[in-house]
């Protein structure tokens, strides 16, 4: 019976461990830079991405990645549509001073793109 169970289980499991494997890595990556003056102006903007994606409905943002120095940050954004993830946070970055010079590298099943923010 209990290896039954167990075969059932991971059987139900499956599906889910095969869909985690595709969304491993991050759809979109916000590559900036940043002075650790700005750390509270960083953190304010991740807020707003944050908010924005999940209103959308197009995927999550993780928490920031800050370098100690004070140099690079990035956002990265999950979601099964970077272009839409894109179209929804583009605004944002665009008037945001902090993102000047900010590169984003979008990750598809067709492959990886990256670009300056414009």
């Amino acid at each position: 019976m209990l290896k039954t169970t167990i075969i059932t289980w991971a059987l139900c499991m499956l599906p889910l461990a095969g869909g985690a494997a595709q969304s491993t890595g991050p759809a979109l990556t916000v590559h900036f830079e940043y002075q650790p003056a700005d750390l509270s102006r960083v953190r304010v903007l991740h807020g707003r991405l944050d908010k924005a994606v999940r209103r959308a409905g197009v995927g999550e943002v993780d928490e920031a990645e800050l370098h100690a120095d004070g140099n690079d940050g990035y956002f990265d954004m999950r979601g099964p549509d970077p272009e839409r993830i894109y179209r929804v946070v583009a605004p944002i970055l665009r008037a945001s001073s902090l993102m000047s010079g900010a590169e984003i590298t979008k990750r598809a099943a067709s492959g990886k793109s990256a670009f300056p923010l414009h």
